[in-house]
């Protein structure tokens, strides 16, 4: 951990396994870091101690990415397990599994407009009512999907891919509004 201000180290957190995502609660007061080889677990953190709180086992593969939902509760883990499982902060329990990914799952992004979780694979872009968990919708017009994130507003959704392309979704239609393209030299 790092202060801002100053770029001064504060604290190392030693993880069980590679971490391949970290998330601060929207409090600030828990770091939640998802790993792979060798646990494909997720850990909670105290963010001022330095202190485990809980390990969070049961995906089956690396852990890719884990958010925090609205509130700090709630943990969110994606995994190459082709699953995203939703977490009790307090008591470290698995409250429910998001099936329906065929391939590993990139990226999780959680909307600040309502309780919209968007999920990035290599099959595509899924959106989910977190509340029901329930699929709302399908974004099939791209593949290969490594990061997520919503607009502020939540009314827009970027992803990239392994095609070198960014992609701009209007999440009322489901349609790009945008693509850029981005490429290499050499």
């Amino acid at each position: 951990m790092w202060d801002t201000a100053t770029g001064k180290h504060i604290r190392t957190l030693t993880a069980q396994g590679q971490v391949n995502s970290l998330a601060f609660s929207p409090d600030g007061k828990t770091i939640a870091s998802g790993e792979g080889w060798p646990g494909h677990v997720v850990q909670l953190w105290d963010a001022d101690t330095g202190k485990q709180l809980q390990t969070l086992t049961g995906h089956t593969g690396w852990v890719n990415s884990v958010v925090f939902g609205q509130n700090k509760e709630t943990v969110v883990s994606a995994s190459s397990d082709n699953t995203i499982r939703v977490w009790d902060v307090d008591t470290g329990k698995h409250t429910r599994t998001l099936t329906g990914h065929t391939h590993s799952v990139e990226s999780l992004a959680y909307s600040t407009k309502d309780r919209t979780l968007a999920s990035g694979s290599w099959d595509g872009i899924r959106l989910w009512d977190t509340t029901t968990g329930k699929q709302t919708r399908i974004f099939t017009d791209t593949v290969k999907n490594i990061s997520v994130t919503f607009s502020p507003n939540g009314e827009r959704l970027a992803s990239a891919s392994y095609d070198n392309t960014i992609r701009v979704w209007n999440i009322a239609t489901g349609a790009p509004t945008h693509t850029f393209g981005l490429h290499w030299n050499g």
